[in-house]
């Protein structure tokens, strides 16, 4: 499962501003981003700054929780 979830994530990073934000009960800033593996969802924020963007992963949460008031 960690294999599948550093590919996915390796995969997403160079990538992904380009997703559409995920839509929470909370206002965020900067907006969350939804990637799914398997039965986890990844939750995650784009930082930008001068010269590039940053990619912080900031939950790893499992499908059947009830994830939506958790986020």
């Amino acid at each position: 499962m960690v294999d599948a979830i550093e590919a996915a994530i390796d995969k997403r990073t160079p990538i992904a501003d380009s997703f559409k934000p995920y839509k929470s009960k909370k206002n965020r800033d900067p907006d969350y981003h939804k990637l799914t593996v398997r039965n986890f969802y990844i939750f995650y924020v784009v930082i930008e700054e001068k010269d590039k963007s940053i990619v912080e992963y900031r939950r790893i949460l499992y499908k059947k929780r009830n994830w939506q008031n958790i986020i």
